[in-house]
């Protein structure tokens, strides 16, 4: 696990090894995550093209169901 927190522009970038990796973010800004598309191996991860990159979300959405909190990131769709 890797924890970001206060930072603004933050890039990470994940192999297919630790690409399951959880990461918690806590009051940053524009934090874009990398990792390889699938089918893309390690060795082919110098081209630019085999990188999946999404935002992480920097707006959530609280409601109530079953008497519990739900808390979802609003990310724009492609």
């Amino acid at each position: 696990m890797a924890a970001i927190e206060g930072c603004n522009q933050v890039h990470i970038y994940l192999t297919n090894a630790t690409a399951s990796a959880k990461i918690s973010s806590s009051c940053t800004r524009s934090t874009i995550m990398h990792f390889p598309k699938e089918g893309i191996t390690d060795d082919q991860l110098d081209e630019e093209d085999n990188w999946a990159t999404y935002a992480v979300p920097e707006v959530f959405t609280t409601t109530i169901a079953d008497h519990k909190l739900v808390t979802e990131g609003y990310m724009e769709e492609e």
